[in-house]
């Protein structure tokens, strides 16, 4: 089972060391790992730009920000996506938050024939940025005559674009 921390460095690779990751989480002023502000126990990590600099989306590094990686290999189990920020007043000051999240469901197996060994566990992702942010891209879609078609790469003169994203076993699907 791959695990991870879930942000990475401005270049794109894992930390180096524990170390160094739990550094840069130390910095974080909100609700530092292990135990909150309040003194209570939190479980949670912030991801800003005090802690995972490279991950932050902004309209200046949107072309270069790191992309979240989940802390463990699994499956979506539930998401909520926002199309923009969500906004409330509190002290006549307006603010701006997100309510998208992703849960992955993962299973450790440490001795594969052996279910009983098995650990079931969750990550949330939470506070994710929403739809609006991210750039408008193209969306493919398989028609009838490209349904069962194996996909190739373009092998002529370079063009603009984007090329479509491969499917599993390279075989297109109506719909898809």
């Amino acid at each position: 089972m791959k695990i991870c921390f879930p942000a990475r460095n401005k270049n794109g690779e894992n930390y180096a060391t524990l170390d160094e990751m739990m550094e840069l989480i130390g910095r974080e002023k909100q609700a530092p790992w292990l135990v909150g502000t309040n003194r209570m126990w939190y479980g949670g990590i912030q991801l800003t730009e005090t802690s995972a600099p490279g991950s932050v989306l902004k309209a200046e590094t949107m072309d270069s920000a790191v992309a979240l990686q989940c802390m463990a290999d699994g499956e979506v189990v539930a998401e909520h996506l926002n199309k923009d920020y969500q906004k409330n007043t509190y002290n006549g000051q307006t603010l701006q938050y997100s309510t998208t999240f992703v849960l992955v469901k993962s299973i450790c197996k440490p001795a594969p024939e052996k279910d009983y060994t098995w650990l079931e566990f969750y990550s949330l992702y939470m506070g994710l940025a929403p739809l609006s942010v991210f750039p408008k891209m193209d969306c493919f879609c398989v028609t009838d005559k490209g349904d069962g078609l194996r996909k190739r790469q373009h092998n002529g003169a370079k063009q603009n674009g984007q090329a479509a994203p491969l499917p599993s076993g390279g075989i297109l699907k109506k719909g898809n």
